[in-house]
Parts: structure tokens; C-alpha cells; sequence
């Protein structure tokens, strides 16, 4: 699901890679572009070699994952690059994708799919072709580099991932029912809510807002984990 105005984005066939998303107009460093959501299903219900084509499948917890609604556009169709200009980050149960630096008018938007390493997966068909400076030629991590990437995600939502996220403007979504995807919010009398467990077959729903604005301290962190993650 996209957060920025249509005005923001197209979908064009790339030439070899499918479909992508590009910027119709210039989009800055740090602004939150989509969030992605679909449907819960179960890891152990997933067909793997089938799945392993399309990479559409987001996780969720060690055991479900979100599937997207394949008739909406969405940020399910940013294809990988070793280089990339946005981001994903978690924001209560979410995974959003943001801006990783300011992207210009018609630049194709781009994300690292940080898929564990090649050894899972046998054969592989995950062939990078983004011809960046810093392509290593497959969309997997090495052992090494999955192991950073997992441990700076433990690190970051340990308690302090909200501190990345600007308080200064929220996308508001207009519905009057409460979000219910396991948040922990702040209520009137200081308590907090219990979050809620996702349903499987379930869809996960939009969250009544968002952060317009990732910092520039995450963004300064992540830029800094790029550098070990393809050596």
C-alpha cells in the first residue's frame, strides 16, 4: 500500500526486471513511501519453490508472513537493487518503506530484499541486475551480512525504534474504528492496550497513522550497515 499521493509514483515496465515503481516527482530523504500489508498466512503452508519466483512474500514473525493483495498496486512491486534508495524498518507490527535518500523525477524506487544467504536456496534464480557499483550480483546476503542485518534489527527494535520515527506529522487515516494490529498505544488514562495476535488468513490491516518521516539518525545508521552488508 502506498502512503504518497499517486502523484509521487507510476508503475512502468522495467526492461528486465517486470514491473517497478518510479518517482514522478522528486521525493526527499527519509519520507515514509508505503506500508506493506496483505494477507497473514503461515510459513509452514507456504510453497517455497514456487514463492522463491515472485518474492512477494514480506515476513512477519518467525512464523507468518504477509502475502499482498496482487490486484493493488503496491510497494510489493519495488524491485531489489544492491544500491538501493529506500528502506524498509518496522513501526508497531508494520514494515514501512521509506526513503533512504532524496530521489530524483523519474529514478526507479529501489530496496534491498536482504534474502538469507545462498545456501538455502538451491537452485537459485535470485540473479541481481541492477549493474550498481556495489552489485554482488545476487539479491542474497552472505552469512555474514544476514547475521548483521538480524542482529541491527534485534538492536533497533529492542525497545527503541519509536525514537527514529518523527512525532512532527502523521499520515491520518480516516476511519473511525480503532487499528487493531497488536500496537501498543497510549491511551487517556496513561494505561497502555494489549496488543492483539494477527489472525491467520487474516488481512493486516492499514494503521489509523503514520510517521510522514523516518530520522536522520536511523538513516545515518542504516547507510553505515550498508557498508558491511556488501563487502
Amino acid at each position: 500500500m502506498f502512503l504518497l499521493p499517486e502523484v509521487y509514483w507510476e508503475i512502468k515496465k522495467t526492461k528486465n526486471k517486470g514491473r517497478g515503481v518510479f518517482a514522478n516527482k522528486p521525493i526527499r530523504q527519509g519520507v515514509v513511501i508505503g506500508d506493506y500489508v496483505g494477507k497473514v498466512v503461515q510459513l509452514k503452508d507456504v510453497d517455497f519453490e514456487k514463492e522463491k519466483k515472485n518474492l512477494y512474500l514480506m515476513y512477519y514473525d518467525d512464523e507468518t508472513g504477509i502475502y499482498p493483495d496482487l490486484k493493488k498496486p503496491g510497494i510489493y512491486l519495488l524491485n531489489h537493487s544492491c544500491s538501493p534508495n529506500c528502506w524498509i524498518t518496522k513501526f508497531r507490527n508494520h514494515t514501512i518503506v521509506f526513503a533512504l535518500k532524496n530521489i530524483r523525477k523519474g529514478s526507479e524506487l529501489t530496496i534491498s530484499y536482504l534474502l538469507p544467504p545462498k545456501m538455502t536456496c538451491n537452485p537459485c534464480s535470485h540473479n541481481c541486475l541492477c549493474k550498481s557499483d556495489s552489485c554482488t550480483g545476487s539479491m542474497h546476503l552472505t552469512e555474514d551480512g544476514y547475521n548483521t542485518w538480524q542482529k541491527f534489527q534485534n538492536e533497533l527494535h529492542r525497545g527503541r525504534a519509536a525514537k527514529y520515527l518523527s512525532d512532527s506529522s502523521t499520515y491520518a487515516r480516516s476511519s473511525s474504528r480503532q487499528s487493531r494490529q497488536g500496537i501498543l498505544k497510549q491511551n487517556k488514562g496513561g494505561k497502555k492496550d494489549i496488543p492483539e495476535t494477527q489472525g491467520i488468513g487474516s488481512e493486516l490491516k492499514p494503521l489509523k497513522n503514520y510517521p510522514k518521516v523516518i530520522s536522520k539518525k536511523l538513516i545515518r545508521e542504516i547507510k553505515m550497515l550498508q557498508t558491511k552488508l556488501y563487502r
